[in-house]
């Protein structure tokens, strides 16, 4: 993961989405899987992953709320099966009082489909307002 910190540090993430990520995270309802196949060139691995953790750290969001899986395929067995289905790498999955709510790529990706974009903290803070 050489790749890695580089990428955190160089991340600026919207200081005032930080902020209101700051007053909706709840580290009672709330739960992060992050699974990635760090040693692939899919789309997102080597930007989003990281851009999540420093948004994750600027948040104040501990890294006892969630859990890094690196998986080879898609197909990999993982825990919480029988919770949500991981359709692609990277996976990015938002828990909130145990159920799965919100899928961080799957919305940025949607809004890559309507030409159009949002941040990965934009997208965590339409998570956690579910």
């Amino acid at each position: 993961y050489t790749w890695f910190e580089p990428e955190v540090e160089k991340y600026e993430p919207n200081p005032e989405v930080i902020s209101q990520i700051k007053q909706s995270f709840s580290k009672e309802s709330h739960f992060f899987y992050l699974f990635i196949k760090p040693s692939c060139d899919c789309s997102g691995v080597p930007e989003e992953f990281p851009h999540l953790v420093k948004v994750f750290r600027e948040s104040g969001i501990p890294e006892s709320s969630y859990d890094i899986y690196s998986m080879l395929d898609k197909s990999n067995k993982y825990p919480y099966r029988d919770k949500f289905t991981i359709n692609e790498l990277p996976a990015f999955i938002v828990m909130k009082s145990g159920k799965a709510v919100f899928s961080i790529i799957d919305t940025l990706d949607a809004y890559v489909g309507r030409n159009d974009s949002i941040s990965i903290e934009e997208a965590l803070l339409l998570a956690l307002e579910k």
